[in-house]
């Protein structure tokens, strides 16, 4: 489930975000990593169930969607403890553990933002594992919502480039992170995302007219969608690392000036 580092001098950018996964120490957290890469199969034949059920609710072929997906042996995952999104713009992973401290916890300067407004690229299945709130959508008005934990569910995103392909009949959910209110035990959160193929470039699917006609027209959205243009325009791998780089523009401003 491991991949390489693909990028040398003179690629692009975005060949940056996929790497070897980054195991802790067995002696630290045993049968850490049998029991993830477990987990990861699972998902991803999960995740494809799922895919498969859109694409017939939107009268197409079951496997209408399965030609932008990167093929499931490229999966990589990242154990991600702290509040290190540096590691983020470095590695493009499936899965991640995330704690989000709560805001006494923080350097002041850092602000509450745990993440903040955007729009991921496909489709994202989130475990939230305690009941300390942070995870907000934005509904179509434009109102920030707070989503509560749910034992044994998912959140489940859906991302720009299912919006683009689909002709906006699948709306992208827009939503943020705030870290937890002060005295509230840390946020911990498990997202698994359904990745598409760096390579290829998105273009909008025959979806039945009648189908087409159910598109929202009115919707609102904190997140910057310039990003997202690209994935109909040029290849995912771009609209990938622009989405990053949204997502946690300290950190794109740091590293990535030029494309912020």
């Amino acid at each position: 489930m491991d991949s390489p580092c693909r990028w040398k001098e003179g690629d692009p950018l975005y060949r940056k975000l996929k790497g070897p996964n980054q195991w802790p120490d067995e002696k630290y957290i045993p049968e850490f990593k049998r029991t993830l890469q477990t987990f990861i199969k699972e998902m991803t034949e999960f995740s494809r169930e799922f895919v498969h059920l859109i694409s017939l609710s939107l009268e197409l072929p079951y496997d209408a969607l399965d030609q932008f997906l990167d093929p499931p042996d490229q999966q990589m995952n990242r154990l991600k403890a702290k509040r290190d999104i540096y590691i983020l713009l470095l590695h493009h992973l499936f899965n991640n553990f995330v704690k989000y401290p709560p805001q006494d916890a923080l350097d002041p300067e850092d602000g509450i933002q745990g993440v903040g407004p955007h729009k991921d690229p496909w489709l994202t299945f989130l475990l939230q594992v305690n009941d300390s709130l942070g995870l907000q959508v934005q509904n179509h008005s434009g109102d920030w919502i707070n989503v509560p934990s749910i034992d044994n569910t998912f959140v489940v995103n859906i991302g720009t480039g299912l919006e683009g392909v689909t002709g906006g009949v699948t709306v992208a959910t827009t939503h943020r992170v705030l870290n937890p209110s002060p005295g509230s035990n840390p946020r911990i959160s498990i997202p698994f995302f359904q990745m598409l193929s760096d390579e290829v470039v998105l273009k909008q699917l025959d979806v039945p007219e009648e189908i087409k006609k159910m598109a929202r027209k009115d919707v609102v959205s904190d997140a910057d969608s310039t990003a997202y243009r690209e994935f109909l325009s040029k290849n995912v791998g771009e609209g990938v690392l622009r989405n990053r780089i949204t997502s946690h523009r300290d950190v794109g401003e740091r590293h990535y000036p030029e494309l912020l």
